[in-house]
């Protein structure tokens, strides 16, 4: 080699003076390639190679991959002009949106622009190693020739990637994002689609196709071959460039759809719930992104590449679908049943993608932040429940979903105090109509049952056909072997049999679209629990474990609602207890039925009563008879051992003499009608419709008889004391303000202070007429019957004595200690409480400074 350097015509200057520095745009002359030549023949050839590629290199390492990164290095904008375009214009000003997009398509051309020079000067380099290659081993297949080409390659790849563009996968994929929104409203454009709103694209055009294939058109036809020929070019350059590079540019694509699927989904499905956005979306999808991946990767002749391209679109369309949907899921449930088709496209996403963990997740995060917490009234929180509870069965019919979604709930609804009160309104009450979605969605599934339907859903062992399953029928014969096929022959002609039951029919559909039960659903039943779908009654009383609690509270509500009364009419009462005995069985209502029964016999003794007394002709009874004959005393006859205790916070007051009269006139009669039964008056009890005649109008108004007794007295007196009144009521100071307060705030009295103390007084008349028609709105009287807490702490009354036994024996107790030997050593009554009844109770017993506390133990007050 030293040698043959010497001379003028040494074949090595020659030959590396062809490529030292490598300029791709020369090519080898004939004195070039008998220095080649030269060479292989004194076996120099490795040496050659060797020092093309190191000459290769540094043109690529100081040249071509400078410049190409220089040109594809991103500006500072880059990214929030990316981030704004994603997000949507329409939040920005018209020319600042303009202007970024304008500078970004700039950018991106220029990129693009650079990176189809650099693939170009690969590309010359590329023939100039070939053209090397020839020289020196006749051709590139052989082996040797193949081993040069392979380090060249190898050398590429490894340059490229080690000191190429940072960031090559986002530029390109911007770049092909662009481009595919191009060409997205140029298929719009074609159908007919001029407006910006993407929206209209299924009104305008997409419904009126019988099949979509029908109106697909490629990139050539839609932008012309120009057009399609720019959006390959990149693709085809990087691709011969070298196979990684390839792979490079086909992920941009991958991604730049994949952004494009997204922000579709976001700007057309965003919001709406009361249309189906699954199947137009799809649609879209084979229109418009799988065509411009054809165009983009040149496959339009690779069919299982298209096919593999098309579920990864569509995967993508589920993906982004069913987490947008998971996301508004809050909104769904409340828009429940008018977003039925955004229900029925996130089932298909579902059972598409894995997000049913998502799922869980967001919503109950969802719920926590929206409603449960004490700005939601536990009405509004129980509906919310009762559409959660519809909307995840039409997701997940097994109701795994539901169960894990619903914990939440349930611990919250546990911890109010008037869930239960709410929950038996909701039943009892129908929501002022034919309101199946608010407020009378429990009445209505109580009216379901009486019509003959099943609250319960009974989970069948022939699912539902698959809505998915249709699409692809024929495929799934195909796949079938020849045995199935044949059964699918068979079950055919035995559907369409006439002979053949309904049963059968109903088997044989749907056979094909079978799922097996989620695991969750096998690991519920091996531990015993039955999964009802479907009841939601069933699981609002499952809230507390016990039907018992919601039938004590109704009763109450039934004896409120009784007592309050002005008449005698109980058919809608009596219509709602018999929908609940449907629902609860008749022994556990046996109480109301009862309550109800006394309020038809007291509606018939008071007719008996008023006749008798209009039919007596005896002297001595000519005054009664006078009396009852005139009288509005209605009566209502209650079996007290049926009825709930009466609240004692309900005081009892002297009623007026006039009324008095009435009153005893009334049980007189009864005595003499009924005998040897005597009436027992509760006056505190009951309801009052009286006329005022106020500032020259009269209202006709409902209070409660110590209200109308207040009122009566200052028809004799305008003027009373606060002492003299209450004494006239035979009540305190305090009981007699709470209850006249009422007149005062309707204007009807006033009170004032003078040398006598508190006096009260009828109102002058002013031109200001106060409307009383809301009066019985205002009363925020005490409840004639005990809450459950009254009758749980009247029961605990009992066992006072049993505990302060044992306090007495013992210097101290704990809590568990105390409640395990009352269940031990009281038997009568038994003791049947649980422990936090007898913890509240304790404490009730420590306020009132009977026992006091020492640590954790209870011990008595010294």
């Amino acid at each position: 080699r030293t040698r043959m350097s010497t001379a003028d015509d040494d074949p090595w200057l020659v030959a590396t003076h062809a490529f030292t520095p490598l300029d791709v745009s020369r090519a080898f002359t004939r004195d070039d390639v008998a220095a080649f030549d030269a060479l292989n023949a004194q076996s120099c050839a490795d040496v050659l190679e060797c020092a093309f590629l190191r000459s290769f290199e540094r043109a690529l390492d100081a040249d071509a991959l400078p410049a190409w990164r220089a040109a594809c290095d991103t500006p500072a904008w880059f990214d929030v002009a990316r981030s704004r375009d994603a997000a949507s214009a329409s939040t920005m000003d018209d020319d600042d949106a303009d202007a970024d997009a304008d500078a970004l398509e700039r950018w991106l051309r220029l990129s693009a622009r650079a990176t189809i020079t650099f693939t170009t000067w690969v590309a010359q380099a590329r023939a100039r190693a070939e053209t090397l290659c020839a020289t020196l081993h006749q051709s590139c297949s052989t082996e040797r020739g193949a081993a040069f080409m392979r380090a060249f390659d190898e050398m590429i790849g490894t340059m490229c990637n080690a000191r190429g563009p940072a960031r090559l996968t986002t530029i390109l994929s911007a770049r092909y994002a662009e481009l595919a929104r191009a060409f997205d409203r140029a298929v719009r454009r074609r159908w007919g689609d001029d407006s910006d709103d993407e929206g209209a694209m299924e009104a305008s055009v997409l419904e009126r196709q019988m099949s979509i294939e029908g109106d697909i058109a490629s990139v050539r036809d839609v932008m012309g071959v120009d057009w399609s020929e720019d959006v390959a070019a990149t693709y085809e350059a990087l691709a011969g460039c070298h196979a990684s590079l390839g792979r490079i540019a086909e992920a941009a694509v991958a991604r730049a759809m994949g952004e494009c699927v997204q922000q579709h989904v976001i700007r057309r499905c965003s919001g709406v719930f009361d249309a189906a956005r699954l199947r137009p979306t799809l649609r879209w999808v084979r229109a418009v992104p799988l065509e411009f991946f054809k165009t983009a990767l040149r496959c339009e002749r690779d069919f299982m590449a298209i096919e593999s391209w098309r579920g990864r679109l569509e995967y993508t369309v589920h993906e982004h679908l069913g987490a947008l949907r998971i996301h508004e899921l809050f909104d769904v449930v409340v828009e429940y049943p008018d977003s039925l088709p955004a229900i029925a496209d996130l089932r298909i996403c579902l059972q598409n993608t894995t997000l049913h963990a998502a799922l869980v997740d967001s919503f109950v995060a969802a719920t926590r932040s929206r409603l449960l917490h004490a700005g939601a009234s536990t009405v509004d929180i129980v509906q919310q429940y009762i559409g959660t509870i519809k909307t995840l069965l039409e997701l997940d019919p097994s109701g795994v979903v539901l169960e894990l979604v619903s914990r939440p709930v349930k611990e919250y609804l546990r911890e109010r105090k008037d869930t239960i009160r709410c929950v038996v309104t909701m039943l009892t009450d129908d929501g002022g109509g034919d309101n199946a979605d608010g407020e009378g969605a429990l009445y209505a599934e109580l009216g379901r049952l009486a019509r003959g339907e099943s609250i319960e859903i009974i989970e069948s062992s022939v699912p539902a056909p698959n809505p998915n399953a249709t699409m692809g029928a024929t495929d799934n014969l195909d796949r079938m072997d020849s045995i199935t096929a044949e059964m699918v022959a068979i079950a055919a002609e035995l559907g369409e049999s006439e002979e053949l039951d309904v049963g059968a029919k109903q088997i044989m559909s749907g056979w094909d679209a079978w799922e097996p039960e989620p695991v969750e659903t096998e690991a519920a039943a091996s531990r015993g629990r039955r999964r009802t779908v479907g009841d939601i009654i069933g699981l609002l009383v499952g809230i507390y474990g016990s039907k018992e609690l919601f039938i004590n509270e109704y009763r109450t509500m039934l004896a409120q609602k009784l007592l309050t009364k002005a008449n005698y009419d109980t058919e809608r009462e009596m219509h709602t207890l018999e929908l609940l005995k449907l629902r609860f069985g008749e022994m556990s209502l046996h109480n109301c039925e009862v309550m109800l029964k006394d309020f038809a016999d007291s509606k018939r003794a008071n007719a008996n009563i008023k006749t008798a007394a209009g039919a007596s002709a005896s002297v001595k009874d000519q005054r009664a008879s006078e009396i009852l004959t005139q009288s509005p005393v209605e009566a209502t006859i209650v079996s007290s051992l049926f009825w709930p205790t009466f609240s004692s916070e309900v005081a009892d007051f002297k009623l007026p003499n006039e009324i008095q009269e009435h009153m005893d006139a009334y049980a007189n009669r009864y005595h003499h009608l009924k005998a040897p039964r005597k009436m027992e008056w509760k006056p505190a009890l009951g309801t009052v419709v009286m006329d005022i005649t106020h500032n020259d109008r009269t209202f006709e108004v409902s209070v409660n008889p110590l209200q109308a007794s207040i009122l009566h007295y200052f028809q004799t007196q305008s003027v009373w004391t606060a002492n003299a009144l209450a004494q006239k009521l035979s009540l305190s100071i305090d009981a007699l303000r709470r209850r006249i307060v009422l007149w005062i705030n309707h204007g009807v009295l006033v009170e004032r202070k003078d040398e006598r103390g508190v006096v009260y007084s009828i109102a002058e008349p002013t031109d200001n007429v106060d409307a009383m028609a809301d009066v019985h709105a205002d009363d925020e009287h005490e409840s004639a019957v005990a809450s459950a807490e009254e009758t749980a702490a009247a029961g605990m009354v009992v066992y006072e004595q049993y505990v302060m036994g044992m306090l007495t024996n013992f210097p101290s107790l704990p809590l568990d200690r105390i409640h395990n030997m009352l269940k031990m050593f009281v038997v009568e009554p038994v003791y049947d409480k649980s422990i936090n009844d007898l913890e509240q109770f304790l404490n009730d017993l420590v306020a009132k400074e009977k026992l006091m506390m020492e640590g954790s133990s209870y011990a008595k007050k010294k």
